[in-house]
Protein backbone atom coordinates (compact mmCIF):
# COMPACT_ATOMS: atom_id res chain seq x y z
CA UNK A 1 0.00 0.00 0.00
CA UNK A 2 1.14 3.13 -1.08
CA UNK A 3 2.29 5.61 2.07
CA UNK A 4 0.62 9.00 0.08
CA UNK A 5 -2.35 6.70 -0.28
CA UNK A 6 -5.25 9.09 0.77
CA UNK A 7 -8.49 8.51 3.20
CA UNK A 8 -11.43 10.32 3.90
CA UNK A 9 -12.42 10.07 7.95
CA UNK A 10 -16.33 9.52 8.05
CA UNK A 11 -18.48 11.75 10.94
CA UNK A 12 -18.42 9.83 13.99
CA UNK A 13 -19.04 10.46 17.65
CA UNK A 14 -17.95 7.69 21.01
CA UNK A 15 -18.74 6.94 23.93
CA UNK A 16 -16.00 6.65 26.06
CA UNK A 17 -15.25 3.56 28.54
CA UNK A 18 -12.52 2.54 31.09
CA UNK A 19 -10.47 0.83 28.35
CA UNK A 20 -12.61 0.58 25.43
CA UNK A 21 -14.70 2.84 23.10
CA UNK A 22 -17.94 2.96 21.73
CA UNK A 23 -18.11 4.18 18.46
CA UNK A 24 -20.74 4.77 16.32
CA UNK A 25 -21.31 6.59 12.55
CA UNK A 26 -24.02 5.95 9.71
CA UNK A 27 -22.76 2.60 8.72
CA UNK A 28 -23.16 1.10 12.92
CA UNK A 29 -21.71 0.85 15.59
CA UNK A 30 -18.52 -0.75 16.61
CA UNK A 31 -16.74 -1.25 20.44
CA UNK A 32 -12.59 -0.63 20.46
CA UNK A 33 -10.64 -1.96 23.09
CA UNK A 34 -7.19 -1.70 21.40
CA UNK A 35 -5.25 1.20 22.73
CA UNK A 36 -3.54 2.77 19.76
CA UNK A 37 -6.53 3.07 17.93
CA UNK A 38 -8.24 4.53 20.86
CA UNK A 39 -5.60 7.33 21.43
CA UNK A 40 -5.96 7.63 17.26
CA UNK A 41 -9.59 7.89 17.39
CA UNK A 42 -9.56 10.61 19.95
CA UNK A 43 -7.02 12.37 18.08
CA UNK A 44 -8.92 12.73 14.92
CA UNK A 45 -12.10 13.87 17.12
CA UNK A 46 -9.96 16.48 18.84
CA UNK A 47 -8.48 17.92 15.53
CA UNK A 48 -11.41 17.48 13.45
CA UNK A 49 -9.57 15.08 11.09
CA UNK A 50 -11.09 14.35 7.95
CA UNK A 51 -8.71 12.92 5.69
CA UNK A 52 -5.49 10.65 6.38
CA UNK A 53 -2.64 9.29 5.05
CA UNK A 54 -2.12 5.53 4.87
CA UNK A 55 2.26 6.85 5.87
CA UNK A 56 0.19 8.95 8.96
CA UNK A 57 -1.02 5.17 9.92
CA UNK A 58 1.66 2.79 9.46
CA UNK A 59 3.71 5.34 11.67
CA UNK A 60 1.80 4.12 14.96
CA UNK A 61 0.88 0.70 13.43
CA UNK A 62 3.60 -0.35 11.60
CA UNK A 63 3.20 -4.64 10.60
CA UNK A 64 -0.46 -4.10 11.37
CA UNK A 65 -1.30 -1.08 9.51
CA UNK A 66 -2.75 -3.01 6.60
CA UNK A 67 -5.06 -5.13 8.91
CA UNK A 68 -5.99 -2.38 10.72
CA UNK A 69 -7.28 -0.22 7.80
CA UNK A 70 -9.23 -2.95 6.57
CA UNK A 71 -11.26 -2.95 10.06
CA UNK A 72 -11.66 0.84 9.92
CA UNK A 73 -13.19 0.61 6.04
CA UNK A 74 -15.22 -2.64 7.22
CA UNK A 75 -16.90 -0.60 10.01
CA UNK A 76 -17.14 2.63 7.50
CA UNK A 77 -14.62 4.99 9.52
CA UNK A 78 -12.50 5.55 6.88
CA UNK A 79 -13.05 5.33 3.35
CA UNK A 80 -10.62 5.48 0.12
CA UNK A 81 -10.57 8.69 -1.72
CA UNK A 82 -10.28 7.35 -4.86
CA UNK A 83 -13.11 4.94 -4.55
CA UNK A 84 -15.04 8.17 -3.77
CA UNK A 85 -16.21 8.53 -7.12
CA UNK A 86 -16.87 11.80 -8.59
CA UNK A 87 -19.60 12.37 -11.74
CA UNK A 88 -18.38 14.51 -14.18
CA UNK A 89 -14.99 14.88 -12.50
CA UNK A 90 -16.57 17.75 -11.14
CA UNK A 91 -14.20 19.09 -8.17
CA UNK A 92 -15.25 22.66 -7.46
CA UNK A 93 -18.61 23.66 -6.56
CA UNK A 94 -19.03 27.63 -6.93
CA UNK A 95 -22.27 28.71 -5.15
CA UNK A 96 -24.54 31.88 -5.61
CA UNK A 97 -27.86 33.46 -4.51
CA UNK A 98 -29.16 36.75 -4.76
CA UNK A 99 -31.59 35.74 -1.89
CA UNK A 100 -29.84 36.32 1.70
CA UNK A 101 -31.49 33.18 3.63
CA UNK A 102 -30.15 30.77 0.97
CA UNK A 103 -26.98 32.50 0.64
CA UNK A 104 -27.29 31.25 4.62
CA UNK A 105 -27.86 27.83 3.76
CA UNK A 106 -25.03 27.82 0.92
CA UNK A 107 -22.79 29.18 3.54
CA UNK A 108 -23.54 26.70 6.01
CA UNK A 109 -23.38 24.07 3.66
CA UNK A 110 -19.91 25.08 2.66
CA UNK A 111 -18.18 25.28 6.47
CA UNK A 112 -20.28 22.21 7.35
CA UNK A 113 -21.09 19.67 4.54
CA UNK A 114 -18.50 16.89 4.67
CA UNK A 115 -17.78 17.68 1.18
CA UNK A 116 -15.55 15.78 -1.29
CA UNK A 117 -15.46 18.87 -4.29
CA UNK A 118 -14.17 21.99 -3.21
CA UNK A 119 -17.25 24.26 -2.50
CA UNK A 120 -17.25 27.94 -2.49
CA UNK A 121 -19.48 31.03 -2.38
CA UNK A 122 -18.87 33.68 -4.85
CA UNK A 123 -20.27 37.44 -5.38
CA UNK A 124 -22.10 38.83 -8.40
CA UNK A 125 -18.94 40.36 -9.67
CA UNK A 126 -16.83 37.13 -9.36
CA UNK A 127 -19.28 35.40 -12.17
CA UNK A 128 -18.31 37.70 -14.85
CA UNK A 129 -14.86 37.36 -13.64
CA UNK A 130 -13.84 33.78 -12.40
CA UNK A 131 -12.78 31.64 -15.59
CA UNK A 132 -14.97 28.45 -15.17
CA UNK A 133 -13.05 25.15 -16.43
CA UNK A 134 -13.74 21.99 -17.03
CA UNK A 135 -13.67 20.29 -13.58
CA UNK A 136 -15.99 23.35 -12.24
CA UNK A 137 -19.96 23.81 -11.70
CA UNK A 138 -21.74 26.71 -10.79
CA UNK A 139 -24.72 26.57 -8.84
CA UNK A 140 -26.88 29.81 -9.01
CA UNK A 141 -30.57 30.16 -6.60
CA UNK A 142 -32.80 33.24 -8.44
CA UNK A 143 -35.63 34.39 -5.99
CA UNK A 144 -36.28 37.56 -7.46
CA UNK A 145 -35.84 35.89 -11.17
CA UNK A 146 -35.03 38.60 -13.50
CA UNK A 147 -34.74 36.83 -17.27
CA UNK A 148 -32.34 38.76 -18.80
CA UNK A 149 -30.00 38.29 -15.63
CA UNK A 150 -30.60 34.52 -16.18
CA UNK A 151 -29.79 34.96 -19.75
CA UNK A 152 -26.34 36.74 -19.18
CA UNK A 153 -25.52 34.17 -16.67
CA UNK A 154 -26.49 31.33 -19.60
CA UNK A 155 -24.38 33.30 -22.28
CA UNK A 156 -21.16 33.11 -19.90
CA UNK A 157 -21.90 29.42 -20.05
CA UNK A 158 -22.92 28.91 -23.77
CA UNK A 159 -19.56 31.10 -24.85
CA UNK A 160 -17.07 29.58 -21.80
CA UNK A 161 -17.91 26.10 -23.57
CA UNK A 162 -16.27 23.67 -20.62
CA UNK A 163 -17.56 24.86 -17.82
CA UNK A 164 -21.02 23.42 -16.15
CA UNK A 165 -24.15 25.53 -14.73
CA UNK A 166 -27.17 24.45 -12.93
CA UNK A 167 -29.85 27.32 -12.68
CA UNK A 168 -32.25 27.53 -9.96
CA UNK A 169 -34.80 29.57 -9.31
CA UNK A 170 -38.37 30.49 -8.31
CA UNK A 171 -40.83 31.32 -10.91
CA UNK A 172 -44.22 32.10 -10.35
CA UNK A 173 -45.76 29.96 -7.70
CA UNK A 174 -43.01 27.34 -8.09
CA UNK A 175 -38.98 26.46 -7.94
CA UNK A 176 -37.87 25.26 -10.51
CA UNK A 177 -34.33 23.29 -11.40
CA UNK A 178 -32.99 23.04 -14.67
CA UNK A 179 -30.90 20.00 -16.43
CA UNK A 180 -27.34 20.88 -16.11
CA UNK A 181 -25.75 22.83 -18.84
CA UNK A 182 -22.50 22.72 -20.53
CA UNK A 183 -22.22 24.53 -23.92
CA UNK A 184 -20.06 21.88 -25.20
CA UNK A 185 -22.52 19.47 -24.89
CA UNK A 186 -25.06 21.45 -27.02
CA UNK A 187 -27.87 20.56 -24.63
CA UNK A 188 -31.03 22.57 -23.95
CA UNK A 189 -29.99 25.68 -21.35
CA UNK A 190 -31.93 27.54 -19.72
CA UNK A 191 -33.43 30.02 -22.11
CA UNK A 192 -35.33 26.93 -23.72
CA UNK A 193 -36.81 25.72 -19.95
CA UNK A 194 -38.19 29.11 -19.14
CA UNK A 195 -39.73 29.60 -22.84
CA UNK A 196 -41.16 25.97 -22.41
CA UNK A 197 -42.33 26.65 -18.60
CA UNK A 198 -43.87 30.62 -20.02
CA UNK A 199 -45.63 28.53 -22.87
CA UNK A 200 -47.52 26.17 -20.17
CA UNK A 201 -48.22 28.94 -17.82
CA UNK A 202 -50.01 30.86 -20.50
CA UNK A 203 -52.61 28.12 -21.04
CA UNK A 204 -53.15 27.37 -17.37
CA UNK A 205 -56.24 29.73 -17.17
CA UNK A 206 -57.83 30.96 -13.62
CA UNK A 207 -59.70 33.78 -15.02
CA UNK A 208 -59.62 35.65 -17.92
CA UNK A 209 -55.72 36.42 -17.63
CA UNK A 210 -53.03 34.04 -16.24
CA UNK A 211 -50.47 34.68 -14.23
CA UNK A 212 -47.93 34.59 -17.79
CA UNK A 213 -50.44 37.15 -19.82
CA UNK A 214 -49.84 39.31 -16.53
CA UNK A 215 -46.16 39.08 -16.74
CA UNK A 216 -46.32 39.34 -20.62
CA UNK A 217 -47.53 42.38 -20.61
CA UNK A 218 -45.14 43.99 -17.52
CA UNK A 219 -42.09 42.64 -19.91
CA UNK A 220 -42.68 44.27 -22.96
CA UNK A 221 -42.74 47.67 -20.51
CA UNK A 222 -40.48 46.94 -18.28
CA UNK A 223 -37.81 44.02 -20.05
CA UNK A 224 -35.43 44.16 -16.46
CA UNK A 225 -38.56 43.64 -14.26
CA UNK A 226 -37.70 40.77 -11.22
CA UNK A 227 -40.09 38.35 -10.23
CA UNK A 228 -40.15 37.75 -6.28
CA UNK A 229 -42.23 35.00 -4.45
CA UNK A 230 -42.03 35.00 -0.72
CA UNK A 231 -40.36 32.23 0.45
CA UNK A 232 -40.99 31.12 3.90
CA UNK A 233 -38.80 29.62 6.44
CA UNK A 234 -40.27 25.81 5.39
CA UNK A 235 -39.90 26.44 1.88
CA UNK A 236 -36.44 27.61 1.88
CA UNK A 237 -35.56 24.80 3.24
CA UNK A 238 -37.05 22.40 1.02
CA UNK A 239 -35.37 24.14 -2.06
CA UNK A 240 -32.33 23.98 -0.39
CA UNK A 241 -32.49 20.09 0.50
CA UNK A 242 -33.26 19.71 -3.25
CA UNK A 243 -30.55 20.74 -4.46
CA UNK A 244 -28.14 19.64 -2.29
CA UNK A 245 -29.94 16.21 -3.16
CA UNK A 246 -29.45 16.77 -6.60
CA UNK A 247 -25.55 17.51 -6.04
CA UNK A 248 -25.35 14.47 -3.92
CA UNK A 249 -26.65 12.38 -6.29
CA UNK A 250 -25.59 13.37 -9.86
CA UNK A 251 -22.16 14.94 -8.79
CA UNK A 252 -20.77 12.60 -5.99
CA UNK A 253 -23.28 9.88 -6.83
CA UNK A 254 -23.40 9.36 -2.96
CA UNK A 255 -27.13 8.66 -2.56
CA UNK A 256 -27.28 5.86 -6.01
CA UNK A 257 -24.57 3.53 -7.47
CA UNK A 258 -26.24 4.12 -10.90
CA UNK A 259 -27.96 6.87 -12.07
CA UNK A 260 -29.64 6.38 -15.76
CA UNK A 261 -28.54 8.66 -18.53
CA UNK A 262 -32.18 9.41 -19.04
CA UNK A 263 -32.05 11.53 -15.23
CA UNK A 264 -29.22 14.02 -16.52
CA UNK A 265 -32.00 15.48 -18.99
CA UNK A 266 -34.45 16.20 -16.25
CA UNK A 267 -35.46 19.22 -14.61
CA UNK A 268 -37.36 19.61 -11.18
CA UNK A 269 -40.39 22.03 -10.34
CA UNK A 270 -41.54 22.39 -6.78
CA UNK A 271 -45.25 23.61 -6.42
CA UNK A 272 -44.47 25.54 -3.36
CA UNK A 273 -48.29 25.90 -2.76
CA UNK A 274 -48.71 22.00 -2.08
CA UNK A 275 -44.95 20.84 -1.92
CA UNK A 276 -45.47 18.73 -5.18
CA UNK A 277 -42.61 17.81 -6.78
CA UNK A 278 -42.84 16.68 -10.55
CA UNK A 279 -39.99 15.96 -13.12
CA UNK A 280 -40.25 16.64 -16.65
CA UNK A 281 -37.88 16.40 -19.44
CA UNK A 282 -36.35 19.67 -21.51
CA UNK A 283 -36.54 20.44 -25.18
CA UNK A 284 -34.70 23.01 -27.33
CA UNK A 285 -37.03 25.77 -27.34
CA UNK A 286 -36.96 26.29 -31.76
CA UNK A 287 -35.78 29.56 -31.23
CA UNK A 288 -33.20 29.30 -28.71
CA UNK A 289 -29.57 30.45 -30.17
CA UNK A 290 -27.91 27.44 -28.03
CA UNK A 291 -27.36 24.94 -30.50
CA UNK A 292 -26.46 27.16 -33.17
Amino acid sequence: MEGTKEFKVNKFIFHEKPNELILQNASGVVRIKENRLISLIKEWEKGLVTQVKANDIFKIFENDTFELINFLEEYGIIEDVEDHIINFNIQNIFLYSNDKAMNNLFNDFKNKGGNTTNVSLINEKEITETKFKENDLFVIFLNPYNKRYAKKIRDIFKLNTTGKLLMTYVYGDAFYMDTIYCGDWQNPCHICHIENIEAQLRIKTTGNYTYQNIIDSIYSEIESFDLYYPVNYNQMITIFSKIINWLSKFVELKHSEVVFPEEYQQSTMLDLKNMDTMKDYVFHWELCDCYE
